[in-house]
């Protein structure tokens, strides 16, 4: 049976690895992440190795991994819409500083507690682990003075700033007025009620390991097709949000009009 859904995929992968190799000699190589653009890039990269890898294994995997693994790449793609595409440009790079400061703060920590939880750590690992600590650190005292010298931490509340939440609520409204649920985020990025609901509460099913996992116990292609087409969807939609961050860049770039067309139209009327 010929999967129609797939044949999308692939055509919109295909033209997202063109946009890829071609923007990772200049973007792709750099580590600067105090560049946003360079930081944007990286996201992409992620998350076309996740499409990449799910296509690979797209027959052989179990649907509770299919469907995990999609949780994944969606909740990527929500994330990585807040940061590029949401509101205006003072507060995208506003949440991308604290975006990242989260996650370099949730790095320290875990090496933190890791090395004060384990008796006769080599003294190597625990050098090496110090080492890292402290580029972290730094990284995060970086961050935090761009965004003052920037003159951004007076766009939002102190709080947010303190509390490192880059999902903060500003033209659309949070149901607890403090930070955006990810059923929110979803809906921020352009995904319909229908599926945020059926992301949030299915697939956590087989993201946490709940009884839902082991309901599916045969492998079926037509499971996956319905996932297929919203991740179609999303890779349309990452098409125009690329398109938009580094327009200079892929003016030479030769993709399909077809593919520019429907990440256009589906970035305009998907809602």
């Amino acid at each position: 049976m010929k999967d129609e859904q797939i044949e999308v995929y692939d055509f919109y992968f295909v033209e997202l690895e063109k946009i890829l190799n071609h923007l990772n000699p200049v973007f792709g190589e750099s580590n600067n992440l105090f560049e946003k653009r360079i930081g944007i890039f990286h996201v992409f990269k992620s998350i076309m190795k996740n499409f990449k890898f799910l296509r690979i294994n797209y027959v052989e995997s179990p649907f509770s991994a299919f469907a995990t693994l999609s949780r994944m790449i969606i909740d990527h793609y929500a994330a990585f819409f807040l940061i590029s595409s949401f509101s205006n440009k003072d507060e995208q790079k506003i949440r991308y500083y604290l975006f990242i400061i989260a996650s370099l703060e949730g790095r320290v920590k875990t090496m933190s507690d890791f090395e004060k939880s384990v008796s006769n750590l080599p003294s190597e690992i625990s050098s090496q682990n110090q080492m890292f600590i402290e580029l972290d650190q730094n990284a995060i005292k970086r961050f935090i003075l761009q965004l003052e010298t920037e003159q951004l931490k007076t766009i939002i509340e102190e709080k947010h700033i303190k509390n490192r939440n880059w999902r903060f609520p500003s033209e659309v409204p949070a149901g607890n007025k403090n930070t955006y649920s990810w059923q929110e985020l979803y809906k921020i990025a352009k995904i319909p009620d229908n599926f945020s609901k059926a992301i949030q509460k299915h697939f956590s099913e087989f993201t946490h390991g709940l009884g839902l996992s082991i309901l599916y116990t045969e492998n079926k292609i037509e499971s996956k097709q319905s996932i297929v087409a919203l991740l179609c969807m999303l890779e349309s939609l990452i098409g125009q949000i690329i398109i938009n961050e580094f327009p200079k860049e892929l003016e030479d770039l030769d993709l399909d009009k077809n593919f520019i067309f429907c990440c256009n139209y589906n970035w305009e009327n998907w809602k």
